[in-house]
């Protein structure tokens, strides 16, 4: 570990951003491989995170893929346990990578990104959740919007989504208002993840269902999207989809259904919703 941490700073006062490069990459290597014993709690007590913090703002930019391994790494020990999570935040974190996001045009630093706010909104603690939801989603709305991405970019961010709106209590309407159009979006790839996890977050969503939602869902032609995937190949995205068409029928006297088996699921549309 000394051994890294010299060569870090070393290579940060000299300004060598290809030996960073090889001291991230090989740190995230380090703590992410099977039988690993090297940790996320090492890397914090070498102190270098509040550099790596620094090296994602906008004037480093041009070093697209050491900001990338650093996102990488900083993800890699925000799955860690509750105490490094913790130590990321107090740092700030949460800030510093939605600025990376808002400011630098790189899927792949973006998607890393979104790896380490959704490890962190995954906590039980809610307030980092709600942090995160705090002038985030019009930002994802927007860059989900854009040119088209790898498939894994829009795994991660479903993924992200679904725990954005998880929670008891669930995050009020007008924080998540603009989520509705980006899980349409979702719901249309073919890939049992993305659908897997924004059928879930439609689970959430419709659990404790206001006016609001039911209205959000509808016009957004959410309900007949899942009803599609009642009959899905994936058994889980099955039962979040019927699970999300009986969260309507009891938040809704004009909707009826009968569920017939595990699998399959009869509707009966009373009144438009």
């Amino acid at each position: 570990m000394q051994e890294s941490q010299e060569k870090f700073y070393a290579c940060l006062s000299q300004e060598d951003f290809i030996g960073l490069i090889e001291v991230v990459q090989w740190l995230r290597e380090s703590i992410s491989c099977q039988n690993a014993t090297f940790h996320g709690r090492n890397i914090i007590e070498m102190g270098i995170i509040p550099h790596l913090l620094n090296l994602l703002s906008k004037k480093f930019s041009k070093m697209g893929s050491l900001q990338t391994e650093i996102a990488w790494l900083l993800a890699n020990i925000s799955a860690g346990d509750s105490d490094e999570t913790k130590y990321l935040v107090e740092l700030n974190i949460i800030p510093v990578i939605m600025d990376a996001f808002r400011d630098i045009y790189n899927d792949d630093l973006h998607e890393n990104i979104m790896w380490i706010l959704a490890n962190i909104s995954g906590e039980s603690n809610l307030v980092y959740r709600d942090q995160i939801l705090e002038g985030t989603v019009s930002l994802f709305a927007k860059e989900l919007t854009k040119s088209p991405k790898k498939i894994m970019y829009y795994r991660t961010a479903a993924w992200l989504i679904a725990n954005l709106v998880r929670g008891t209590p669930y995050p009020p309407y007008e924080k998540v208002e603009k989520i509705f159009p980006v899980l349409t979006q979702l719901v249309d790839y073919r890939d049992d993840i993305i659908q897997g996890h924004t059928l879930l977050s439609l689970v959430y969503l419709s659990e404790e269902a206001q006016e609001n939602h039911i209205k959000s869902i509808n016009e957004n032609n959410l309900t007949q999207k899942v009803v599609g995937l009642i009959n899905s190949k994936d058994e889980k995205n099955t039962i979040s989809a019927v699970k999300v068409i009986g969260n309507l029928a009891k938040r809704n006297k004009y909707f009826a259904y009968v569920v017939i088996s595990n699998n399959y699921l009869s509707l009966i549309f009373v009144e438009e919703l």
